[in-house]
């Protein structure tokens, strides 16, 4: 004969669900500590940020375009590496590239940088921080 089934599960879930309720109800009767913040955001606020960058949809300013940007933060990042060891290379293609916000906009670029006295291109890394009225090269290298 089967053992009889007991529902401990749903009754656990309900006492969880009735002390949650109850903090709940806490949280609604405390006075907000910060209606003075000016950095106090609300829907309106939200919406229209994000209603505007859907709608303009670009990392960069006009007239230039989110590739042109890849490729002067690029070279900019090539630049960087020439200086700092001496060398003389050119850039020849942005490969892929990738961001993440950070303090600013951060990329990811793979780049080809070419030597005048090679036929190959070199692949580059290339992490890169953005904002528009500062560019940040924080790192720069050959991949392996």
């Amino acid at each position: 004969m089967d053992p009889p089934v007991v529902n401990k599960i749903s009754e656990e879930l309900d006492l969880k669900r009735s002390k949650l309720d109850d903090e709940e109800e806490k949280c609604e009767e405390m006075p907000s500590s910060s209606s003075d913040d000016s950095t106090d955001y609300d829907s309106d606020d939200v919406r229209m940020y994000d209603e505007e960058f859907k709608s303009h949809g670009r990392l960069c300013c006009e007239p230039e375009t989110d590739g042109e940007l890849i490729n002067r933060l690029s070279k900019t990042a090539l630049d960087k590496y020439n200086t700092d060891k001496g060398n003389n290379l050119e850039f020849v293609k942005a490969v892929k590239s990738n961001w993440s916000i950070g303090e600013g906009h951060i990329f990811s670029i793979t780049f080809e940088a070419k030597d005048a006295s090679q036929s190959e291109p070199i692949p580059f890394h290339a992490q890169v921080g953005y904002f528009p009225w500062r560019t940040t090269v924080y790192d720069v290298k050959p991949k392996p």
